[in-house]
C-alpha cells in the first residue's frame, strides 16, 4: 500500500508527484505507533467544538 505525495507550484504552473510505498510488515506497527491513547480519545470527546465566524460583509479596505 501507499500514497502519492503531489506539490503544487503555482508560479511556475508544475506540479511534482512523488511515490510513498510502505512495506506489509511496517504496517502493523506504524499504525500501532499512530493510535491515540484512551486518555487523548476521552479528552477529544469531551473538549467543546470551537468556531469562528467572521462577518465580511462589514469590511472595508483603505
Amino acid at each position: 500500500s501507499g500514497a502519492m505525495v503531489m506539490e503544487v507550484d503555482h508560479e511556475k504552473q508544475v506540479v511534482y508527484t512523488e511515490p510513498l510505498s510502505l512495506s506489509p510488515r511496517d504496517a502493523p506497527s506504524l499504525l500501532a505507533a499512530m493510535l491515540p491513547s484512551q486518555e487523548n480519545t476521552a479528552q477529544r470527546l469531551t473538549s467543546p467544538i470551537v468556531s469562528t465566524h467572521l462577518n465580511t460583509r462589514n469590511i472595508a479596505f483603505e
